[in-house]
C-alpha cells in the first residue's frame, strides 16, 4: 500500500535545490499532500466517508477540528496553514522566500504526521 507520508521525503529532496524556485514550490505542495492524504486516510480507516473531490480538503481539516482533543485540533490548524501555503505556492505568481517557505511547510508536515502517529 502506498504511504502518503513518502511525499515528505520528496519534499525534502526538492527543498535541497536552493537555486530552483519551482522545486521549492513543488516541495511545499508535496509537504501539504503528505499531510493531507495521511490525515484523510486516518479518517477513512476510522469509518469517515471522505469524497475524492475538492471539498475533501475542507472536510478533512474540519473533521479534526470538530473535537475537543488538542492534538486533533492542532492537526486541523496545521493542515489549514499548509493548505494556504500550498495554494500560494501553486497559484500565486510571486512567492517570497520560496525556499524558506518550503522548509516551514516541511517542518509543519513533520509535526502533523507525528501528531497523527500519536493518535489512537
Amino acid at each position: 500500500m502506498w504511504a502518503w507520508a513518502d511525499y515528505l521525503r520528496l519534499a525534502k529532496y526538492l527543498a535541497q535545490r536552493v537555486d530552483d524556485e519551482a522545486a521549492a514550490r513543488a516541495a511545499i505542495s508535496r509537504a501539504y499532500y503528505a499531510a493531507f492524504d495521511s490525515a484523510r486516510m486516518h479518517l477513512v480507516q476510522r469509518g469517515v466517508s471522505v469524497p475524492s473531490t475538492r471539498p475533501a480538503h475542507a472536510l478533512v481539516w474540519s473533521s479534526f477540528h470538530a473535537t475537543a482533543d488538542p492534538t486533533q485540533r492542532r492537526i486541523a490548524n496545521i493542515g489549514r496553514i499548509l493548505r494556504k501555503k500550498r495554494s500560494h505556492a501553486d497559484y500565486d505568481e510571486i512567492v517570497l522566500h520560496a525556499h524558506l517557505e518550503a522548509q516551514r511547510a516541511i517542518d509543519l508536515a513533520e509535526r502533523l504526521l507525528a501528531d497523527l502517529a500519536a493518535l489512537p
